[in-house]
């Protein structure tokens, strides 16, 4: 008992005499006032709380951004199961203005105000999803047209084929959603939509049939025309495009492949009735 009657008479002590390195609890909760009143710490707060607001704002873009990826990806599967017919194209068509008026809609409340280049790398996935999806629909669409014309003979121009940056922009325009295109982008996202035509053409590619060696024929003209486009764009080698370039090569090669697949097969199918 003496030992501890002795340390804190001591303590009281060296805290009477101000030795102690805090000093006492009063004096320690003044310095912390004066402190939190200095305009040093009034403006690193004012930083902090700046911080914070950029950050719960590119958080809020994000998670927009992610739930147009997915009503992407759902839109571009949809199309992929949708029939190749007019009642087919209207549902697809259906579910597009649906996530133009939810899911894009949403992007473009989160992006209203705010600085569009500050924040475009964390909305450009999603909007690039959403360009693949509706440039993959334009194709389906005028696809569609083009086997029900019954016309053998591939086109020469794919522009109708095609979607431009001008019908994209019209496009939101009659949605009722203003959000700023970014000509990367819009390129991005066309060159995403090769990918799609290369499954659909090795899906085809999986019947033996004239109708289907036709359409595949024309897939694989049409996806060869973008592919010349893209090379003779003036600075292909750069970032991402440089990128999407090569897998948009690899896709041209995977529908040739299947298409030379496809005819070998009609041939031994020919050969194989003929000697029965």
């Amino acid at each position: 008992g003496g030992v501890g009657d002795r340390r804190a008479r001591d303590k009281g002590e060296r805290e009477e005499k101000g030795d102690d390195k805090l000093g006492p609890p009063r004096k320690r909760r003044k310095m912390a006032e004066e402190e939190e009143v200095t305009p040093l710490v009034l403006a690193f707060q004012q930083y902090a709380k700046s911080l914070t607001a950029l950050h719960e704002q590119r958080e809020r873009l994000i998670k927009a951004s992610r739930d147009l990826t997915n009503a992407g990806k759902k839109f571009v599967f949809l199309l992929h199961r949708t029939p190749n017919s007019a009642e087919g194209m209207e549902e697809a068509r259906k579910a597009m203005v649906s996530m133009q008026q939810k899911e894009l809609r949403r992007l473009a409340e989160a992006l209203k105000g705010k600085p569009y280049y500050e924040f475009h790398r964390s909305f450009s996935p999603g909007f690039q999803e959403y360009i693949e999806g509706v440039a993959f629909y334009k194709f389906k669409k005028s696809f569609v047209e083009y086997t029900e014309r019954e016309d053998e003979k591939i086109p020469d121009d794919f522009a109708p084929f095609i979607l431009t940056y001008e019908e994209l922009c019209d496009l939101q325009e009659q949605a009722g959603v203003q959000i700023k295109v970014d000509y990367m982008d819009y390129l991005l996202g066309l060159a995403d939509t090769t990918g799609e035509c290369m499954r659909l053409c090795i899906g085809l590619s999986a019947k033996v049939n004239s109708v289907d060696v036709h359409a595949c024929q024309f897939i694989c003209a049409f996806m060869r025309e973008l592919y010349r486009t893209f090379v003779a764009l003036p600075s292909p080698s750069k970032g991402e495009l440089r990128k999407k370039v090569a897998t948009l090569t690899n896709s041209v090669l995977k529908c040739e492949n299947a298409l030379c697949t496809m005819d070998l097969r009609i041939v031994e199918q020919a050969q194989i009735e003929t000697n029965s």
